[in-house]
C-alpha cells in the first residue's frame, strides 16, 4: 500500500511540473544524389529541432567538421521537453532542397529555461580580417554578406527567441579592431550603443572572416593533385545594444576540399552543396544555436520613448511576444564613463511595478501599478520585464 501511494504522489508532481504546448515550425534540407528520401527526414529532424528551441531547450555543439562531414559530433539538446507526437501538414519540394512544416506536440517540463518574450536582434555585415579581402577574390566574391544572410535565415525562423530585423549591409566605419577582446575602448562602446538605439535593437551581432585562404601551394588552380583543402574561419560577437558589452564571442574553424567550380556564385546553390558549402553551413548552424543558447532565457530590455502623463512607451510590443497584463520593472538611466573611459553602470532601479495597458507591433505602453504617475522616469530610461 505504501508503494503505491508513493508512485501516485510521484507521478502527481510530475504531471503537475510538466505542459503541453502545440508548436507549428518549418524545417529545411538540401536534396544530395537526388535522395529525396534522406533529404525528407532531414528537414523533419530540422524542423523538430527548431520545435525543441522553442519550447527552451539549451542547445550546444561541439564538433570538428571537415569536408562538410562531422568528424566528431557531441550534439546536445539540454531539455526536460520531449516530443509527444508530431504531424507533417505540408511539404514542398524545389529542385534542390525540401521544405516541410511540421505541427509538433511538446511536453514541457519545469527544468527547461523559457522566457515569454522574444529579444530584437539585428545581424550587422560581417568584416574582413586584414588579408581575407584578397583571398575572397579566390571564388568567394562576398562571402561575407552571404554568410551574414545565413543567419539572418536562421534566426528568422525562430520567432520564440528572436525579433530579428534585417541585416545591415553595412560596417558604419565601427572601429572593430578592439571586438577582437573582451573589452571595447570607449570610443566603440559608444559606437555599439549608439547604433543599437537606431537600429531599435536590443543586441547586435557582427562577425569577422578569420581566415578562407588555400592550404598548401599557392598555385591551387593548376594543381596535379586534385580539389586543394581550404581554410574557412570566422569569429562572432554579440553586443547587448543598451551597455555595449559584448556578451557572447567564439571563433569557429574548418577545413573543407576546395571543390568549388571557378565562377560559382556564393549565393547558389550548387555553392552549399560542395563540401566547401557544407561545411560553412554547418558552421553557421553551430553558432546560431550558441547565440540561441546565450540569449532565450534573458529578459525583454527597452527603452523608455515617450512619456504621456502616467503612460510610457517602450520601444518593444507583439514582435516581441509582449501582452496586456506583463509586468515590467523601470531602471533610471545614470550609466557614465569615468576620467579612464571605463563605462559604469549606475541605473537605479525604481520599487514601482509596471503593467503593459496597451501593445502594438513594435511598442507597448507601461503604467504604474499603483496608478501614480513616476515623475523620476525620463525619456531614454530602461523597462526590463520579469519574464
Amino acid at each position: 500500500m505504501k508503494k503505491i501511494l508513493l508512485s501516485f504522489i510521484i507521478a502527481m508532481i510530475w504531471i503537475g511540473s510538466v505542459c503541453a504546448e502545440m508548436v507549428t515550425v518549418t524545417g529545411h534540407a538540401p536534396i544530395i544524389n537526388n535522395n529525396i528520401a534522406e533529404a525528407r527526414n532531414k528537414a523533419v529532424k530540422d524542423a523538430l529541432h527548431q520545435a525543441l528551441m522553442q519550447t527552451g531547450a539549451s542547445v550546444s555543439y561541439e564538433q570538428e567538421v571537415s569536408n562538410g562531414a562531422l568528424t566528431r559530433d557531441n550534439f546536445k539538446i539540454k531539455s526536460s521537453s520531449r516530443i509527444k507526437s508530431y504531424n507533417i501538414i505540408s511539404q514542398e519540394q524545389k529542385p534542390d532542397y525540401i521544405t516541410v512544416t511540421v505541427k509538433a506536440d511538446i511536453i514541457s517540463g519545469s527544468g527547461t529555461c523559457s522566457s515569454a518574450h522574444s529579444k530584437s536582434i539585428t545581424p550587422v555585415k560581417f568584416f574582413y580580417d586584414d588579408g581575407q579581402l584578397g583571398e575572397s577574390q579566390r571564388g568567394l566574391y562576398k562571402i561575407n554578406n552571404e554568410i551574414t544572410n545565413q543567419f539572418y535565415s536562421r534566426m528568422l525562423q525562430n520567432d520564440k527567441i528572436f525579433d530579428t530585423k534585417r541585416w545591415i549591409d553595412s560596417n558604419f566605419k565601427l572601429d572593430l579592431r578592439s571586438i577582437k577582446g573582451s573589452e571595447l575602448n570607449r570610443n566603440s562602446r559608444q559606437q555599439l550603443i549608439h547604433l543599437a538605439k537606431r537600429l531599435d535593437t536590443q543586441y547586435i551581432m557582427i562577425g569577422s572572416i578569420r581566415d578562407i585562404s588555400f592550404v598548401g601551394d599557392d598555385n591551387v588552380f593548376t594543381s596535379i593533385f586534385g580539389d586543394p583543402d581550404r581554410n574557412i574561419s570566422f569569429s562572432v560577437f554579440l553586443i547587448n545594444g543598451y551597455s555595449g558589452d559584448v556578451i557572447f564571442a567564439k571563433n569557429y574553424q574548418g577545413i573543407a576540399k576546395w571543390d568549388v567550380k571557378e565562377g560559382t556564385d556564393v549565393k547558389s546553390s550548387s555553392f552549399w552543396k560542395s563540401s566547401y558549402g557544407k561545411t560553412i553551413n554547418q558552421m553557421i548552424s553551430n553558432a546560431t544555436a550558441d547565440i540561441t543558447r546565450e540569449i532565450q532565457c534573458q529578459k525583454v530590455n527597452a527603452r523608455i520613448i515617450r512619456i504621456d502623463r502616467n503612460e510610457y512607451y517602450i520601444n518593444a510590443g507583439e514582435n516581441n511576444k509582449i501582452k496586456v497584463g506583463d509586468h515590467f520593472s523601470v531602471a533610471l538611466n545614470n550609466n557614465f564613463n569615468d576620467v579612464n573611459g571605463q563605462h559604469r553602470i549606475a541605473s537605479t532601479r525604481l520599487k514601482n511595478d509596471f503593467v503593459v495597458s496597451r501593445v502594438f507591433d513594435n511598442t507597448a505602453i507601461l503604467k504604474s501599478a499603483k496608478g501614480v504617475a513616476d515623475t523620476n522616469i525620463q525619456i531614454g530610461d530602461l523597462a526590463t520585464s520579469h519574464n
